[in-house]
Order: C-alpha cells, then structure tokens, then sequence
C-alpha cells in the first residue's frame, strides 16, 4: 500500500470575511434605567452598558411616548466612554426631566438608537458605519402637582359637619385626616372630597386635606369648630297654696349664648 503525504498551502482570509469579523466586533449599548415616575421635573440617571472595544460613543433619542413624535435626539456629552468612565462597564449620564423643555410631553420614551466606536472620525448622526446594535428603553411620567384650595373656618352646633373640599384639576386620590384637637374624630368617607366630619367632645379641630396625584401630592389644613349640643335642666323645691310664684332652677350646659 502506497503512503500519500497531502500538504496544505496556507489559507488566506477573503476581504469580505474580514469585513465580516470587523462588524462583529462592533460594540452594543443597553439602557438599563427603569420606567420612572417623578412629580413636575426630576433629574434622573441614564445607565448605559457598553460591551465591545473602547471608546464608546451613542446617540439617545427622546420620543412622546403617547404619540410616538420625536422631540429630539442628543450625542452623548462624551464623545470617547472609556473604562475608567464607567463602573461594571455601566455608564451613567445625568439629564433634566422637565416637560417644559420636552415639548411639553409628560409621558417621554427614552432610547438608545446607535451605538459607536468613537475612534471613528465622523461623529454625525448620518454616519452609517455605526451600529443599531442597542436595546432597553425607559419611560419617564412627570405627574403634575395638584393644587387643592384652602377652606374658610367652619363652625357648626352639635358634634357632626358635613364638608366639601375643592381638589383643583389634578389628582384622583383624596385623604382626610385630623391634625390636632381634643380627639381624632371620624370621616364618612374618607377618601371623597365631600364628606361628614363627627367629632367628641365639643372644641376647635384642624383638619387636613390631600390630594394625591401619581408620586405628586399637596394638602391644605383648616380650622373647624364643633359646638356640641346644648343641654338644659330645670327644677324646684318651691311649694304653694293655689296660687303664688315658685322658684325655678335652671340648669344650662353647653357652649353658649
């Protein structure tokens, strides 16, 4: 049997499988700040994790999450993200949240839409030999703060009054409470802007009313003053013949006149 010896010439990667290699070793970009709340305007972090060579570089865009319009899309401050930028491979950019400044949008959809090797020259947006290599989005609602009016001083005979608060436009979570007075008294109900306010003894409560609104809420307090229910007794010890002028004793509890 004849022994054949094969000898392989060395192999030479084609142009476009290099180019293949290369588009692998683009780097990514994930989102990682979660759906946030915040009443009127907050500042929040925007965490990013990079994989891939240093430099990064991203673009984020700002869309009104209830109609999908764009309001604007923004480079990273830092053109060039490297290790010592980050902690775990994470990135953190503070931005403003205010609707004023966001077209007034309160419901804002944050995005990564391209992420890059900030090595590379051309840094706009068109610059194509970045990457869609991104993912995680984040929603941010701005709640408006609500603006319940102020109540006048109420007073009221006996120890029960109804009441009727003005919450203003914002807010669909009422809470009454009692502040401070001889006892904490009792709401029927308490979760309604009108509602029956029962109280003992007799004396001058504060109450407070709130009104909630997504992570945003205000409350007013006032002055009630319950006067309890008057008593009166009446007696004598006078005795007559027919006729005459007995004396009465009258016995008189309560706040007066």
């Amino acid at each position: 049997m004849k022994t054949r010896l094969i000898i392989f010439s060395s192999i030479v990667l084609p142009i476009w499988l290099l180019s293949f290699s290369s588009i692998l070793a683009q780097p990514s970009a994930e989102l990682l700040t979660p759906n946030t709340e915040i009443c009127e305007n907050a500042v929040i972090d925007l965490k990013i994790k990079f994989t891939g060579s240093q430099p990064f570089g991203a673009y984020i865009e700002y869309r009104n999450n209830e109609t999908n319009a764009l309001i604007r899309t923004e480079q990273l401050s830092n053109n060039e993200i490297f290790e010592s930028d980050m902690v775990a491979n994470v990135y953190t950019k503070q931005v403003m949240i205010d609707p004023a400044s966001f077209s007034n949008a309160r419901n804002i959809k944050i995005s990564i839409v391209r992420v890059f090797d900030a090595t590379i020259a051309d840094w706009s947006f068109s610059n194509t030999t970045g990457t869609t290599n991104t993912s995680g989005v984040a929603i941010i609602t701005s709640y408006q703060k609500p603006t319940p009016a102020a109540m006048p001083l109420a007073e009221s005979c006996g120890y029960s009054i109804p009441l009727t608060a003005n919450p203003g436009p914002f807010g669909d979570v009422y809470e009454w409470s009692t502040i401070s007075g001889p006892s904490t008294g009792s709401f029927s109900p308490a979760n309604n802007p009108s509602t029956l306010f029962s109280a003992s003894p007799a004396g001058t409560y504060r109450l407070q009313f709130k009104v909630i609104n997504g992570v945003c809420q205000e409350s007013v307090q006032f002055d009630l003053n319950l006067k309890g229910s008057p008593s009166g007794n009446i007696s004598t010890t006078s005795k007559i013949c027919e006729t005459g002028k007995p004396t009465l004793n009258v016995s008189l509890t309560g706040t007066g006149p």
